[in-house]
């Protein structure tokens, strides 16, 4: 099922063609998040970030769009299920913006899809990883949006897919890692954890942030959000793939490095045990 500003759908044949026009045409902005253990994952913080990034678009955001407005347009969809779920939600304008008509009203439309829990024992690897070195990533805060960053991962996706990769690391235009196609990057050096820093083009994520917040309450692991670029991946004992649609992926190998996989699998699932108490 489909909603679009709160009118139920049963499929996008349903939908009249004008919207789906708008849907071709004119989408702005999309954001996902997680429905797990009979609520949204991290809603609040997710709402927030939300906001702010429809903000930095300078889009026109309605003044009904509160937390309460998303739960109900959301549950109408979920109802209260136990699984888990993937909510896709697309902004869309109804014309392209202009110098005189630039305030444009935003089409909410949100679609749902049911994926394996957070919670399970067996996560899914990823066997092979490279680098995409056709195309650079911005090193500017806006690049952080992950909306934006859509296109040069498409490419990036066949290119992998091309040449037998499971992912593709991307870089920006200092060749500092910003994260791969699927998710954020987080690399662990004996003791220490880092991650790439929003502000050189890695992607703004909650999910991230919720983790990262949990590994510092560890005594054992220092974090830091710090730059670095392909050869510290040489020089890594693990490396892991984050993001609110696949949960953490564990990286095998990259070139003839290879990982073990051990800590980030224990953290995560210990963070996840922790929502769900």
């Amino acid at each position: 099922m489909i909603n679009i500003n709160g009118k139920i759908y049963s499929d996008y044949g349903s939908i009249p063609s004008s919207i789906i026009k708008y849907l071709y045409h004119n989408p702005v902005f999309e954001f996902h998040l997680r429905w797990e253990n009979h609520k949204i994952f991290f809603w609040e913080s997710h709402y927030f970030k939300m906001m702010s990034q429809l903000r930095m678009l300078r889009l026109n955001i309605p003044m009904n769009y509160t937390l309460d407005f998303f739960s109900n347009e959301i549950n109408k969809l979920i109802n209260n299920k136990s699984n888990s779920f993937i909510i896709h939600l697309k902004f869309l304008n109804e014309t392209k913006p202009s110098y005189k008509n630039h305030e444009l009203e935003l089409i909410l439309l949100i679609t749902v899809e049911e994926v394996p829990s957070f919670r399970i024992n067996d996560l899914n690897v990823i066997n092979k990883i490279s680098f995409f070195k056709d195309y650079n990533f911005t090193n500017q805060k806006l690049g952080s949006v992950s909306y934006l960053q859509r296109d040069i991962k498409r490419i990036a996706a066949i290119d992998a897919y091309e040449n037998n990769y499971d992912d593709n690391i991307i870089l920006n235009n200092q060749n500092d890692i910003i994260g791969s196609i699927s998710g954020n990057i987080l690399l662990l050096n004996k003791t220490k954890i880092i991650s790439p820093p929003t502000n050189i083009g890695a992607e703004s994520n909650v999910l991230i942030n919720k983790f990262v917040e949990f590994i510092e309450k560890i005594n054992e692991y220092k974090f830091s959000y710090e730059s670095f670029g392909l050869f510290e991946l040489q020089d890594s004992d693990e490396l892991c793939v984050l993001s609110i649609n696949r949960g953490l992926r564990p990286v095998a190998n990259y070139k003839k490095k290879i990982f073990k996989i051990k800590v980030f699998k224990k953290l995560f699932n210990l963070f996840i045990d922790q929502y769900y108490l």
